[in-house]
């Protein structure tokens, strides 16, 4: 059964910004857990207020997780597909914020178990500079 965990992989602008909505949310009930292979965007996205925790390893941020959000780039993904899943709890959502779908979409149906679901994601939404400290809540607000 899915917890109240969401777990984000990869806490630079994109990553981070999903953290701040999420953490904006009114009544939320849910740990908000990040981590990246650069611990100082993950660092930085907590002290942003984007992430509840940050944490060093792939089982630590998805473990006992609902839900768990990819965000870096596409060479990166297959590898977090490959690794996540044993960690995975049956019924978690995991989605991607990939800038292209079809090797991504590959990847999760060769890599996560049949217990876990998957949505494809591609937010058309950014800005001029990078990282957790360009990150804002409203990013996707008015972006599709």
């Amino acid at each position: 059964m899915a917890e109240n965990r969401i777990a984000i992989i990869g806490t630079g602008l994109i990553g981070a910004s999903i953290g701040l909505g999420l953490a904006a949310r009114p009544n939320r009930n849910y740990e908000i857990v990040g981590i990246d292979r650069d611990r100082t965007h993950a660092r930085a996205a907590k002290k942003l207020g984007a992430l509840d925790r940050e944490v060093g390893s792939l089982e630590e941020a998805v473990e006992r997780a609902g839900m768990v959000i990819i965000a870096t780039p596409v060479v990166a993904a297959r590898r977090i597909l490959e690794d996540v899943g044993r960690y995975l709890v049956p019924g978690a959502v995991v989605t991607d914020v990939c800038s292209t779908k079809a090797e991504v979409m590959r990847w999760a149906a060769e890599y996560l178990p049949e217990n876990v679901h998957f949505i494809g994601g591609h937010p058309m939404a950014g800005r001029e500079k990078s990282g957790p400290e360009a990150a804002s809540a409203s990013l996707f607000e008015g972006a599709t």
